[in-house]
């Protein structure tokens, strides 16, 4: 009499599935940002990555998760802060003289100033 193995599945944890947030928004949201601030267009590729990171490190970190499964807004300004932490560190990487043309908070998470290239209009909004 043969043993019959049964596989076992293993449920990640999934960000869409476990919080209001959206990982790709999120992700379109900070490339947008850079990308006015910097007056050039980024590739939107760079927006999957973002997001396939936080849906990875949102499956494989508790201390991830905690950090995004916060009341209000909190998680979502924390996933914001994460997002662009990254993207630094990726544009330092593969693209100095990009990353040298933000200011030092980015790296950090920390939001880009309103856009100079912003219409008057637009910039009162976001000041």
């Amino acid at each position: 009499m043969s043993t019959l193995l049964k596989s076992r599945v293993v449920h990640r944890p999934k960000l869409e599935h476990e919080t209001p947030l959206v990982a790709i928004a999120a992700a379109r949201q900070v490339i947008e940002e850079v990308s006015r601030y910097l007056d050039l267009p980024l590739p939107t590729r760079y927006a999957a990555r973002l997001a396939n990171r936080a849906r990875v490190n949102y499956a494989n970190s508790s201390a991830f998760r905690s950090r995004i499964n916060t009341p209000g807004d909190s998680g979502r300004e924390k996933l914001y802060q994460y997002m662009r932490h990254w993207f630094a560190a990726y544009l330092q990487s593969n693209h100095p003289e990009l990353y040298d043309q933000l200011p030092s908070g980015f790296s950090v998470g920390q939001p880009l100033p309103a856009s100079r290239h912003l219409s008057p209009y637009a910039q009162l909004l976001f000041s």
